[in-house]
């Protein structure tokens, strides 16, 4: 997480100039208002807008909940608006129909404080955003934990071997061979 790390003095040059040298960096933070607290809210806000992908998942602080309301964008909604008139007898009843064209966001900050467990928004510039729901896949285990050993029985049956009586060593074989020294070093 990228509030435990504290400040770090050349990450936002990390974002802002290593993309174009190839640099991959993947933020991670739960509240705005920890790195705004670190950075001031000036260098968050170039250090946020500088990755190409974001994936959102649900915060339930609402100022960061807010600003992934914000990143995700705005929609333009059209919306008709109809009004009926009604007169006395001799005059002509009329309806009619308005279009109010409004901006809103695309999904509100409630909704990013509301979101099930793995599901989300991912943002890709250029591209646009798509909801997702990430997979849970089971971690496998690669091998059974503490197996205990079964217990089992073996009869052998051996012969009786006469013990065989040691003598003692001769004295050529106690006698330490000559080591020749390494060629080409000193001696």
């Amino acid at each position: 997480e990228l509030a435990i790390l504290q400040r770090q003095p050349h990450l936002e040059d990390l974002l802002t100039r290593g993309r174009k040298h190839g640099a991959v960096v993947i933020l991670g933070f739960q509240a705005i208002t920890q790195l705004r607290a670190i950075y001031g809210p000036n260098v968050t806000a170039t250090m946020l807008a500088a990755p190409a992908t974001k994936v959102l998942l649900r915060s339930n602080e609402p100022e960061t909940a807010q600003w992934c309301s914000d990143a995700i964008g705005k929609r333009d909604v059209i919306r008709p608006q109809f009004s009926e008139m009604a007169g006395p007898e001799y005059v002509r009843d009329g309806i009619g129909t308005a279009y109010q064209y409004r901006e809103e966001p695309a999904v509100l900050a409630s909704e990013i404080q509301y979101l099930p467990d793995l599901q989300g928004y991912c943002c890709v510039a250029g591209v646009g955003v798509t909801a997702i729901t990430i997979p849970l896949e089971p971690i496998a285990t690669p091998h059974p934990g503490f197996v205990p050993r079964e217990k089992t029985v073996t009869t052998e049956t051996t012969e009786a071997v006469a013990p065989v009586a040691s003598s003692p060593p001769s004295p050529s074989s106690t006698t330490p061979s000559r080591v020749q020294p390494e060629r080409g070093g000193r001696s």
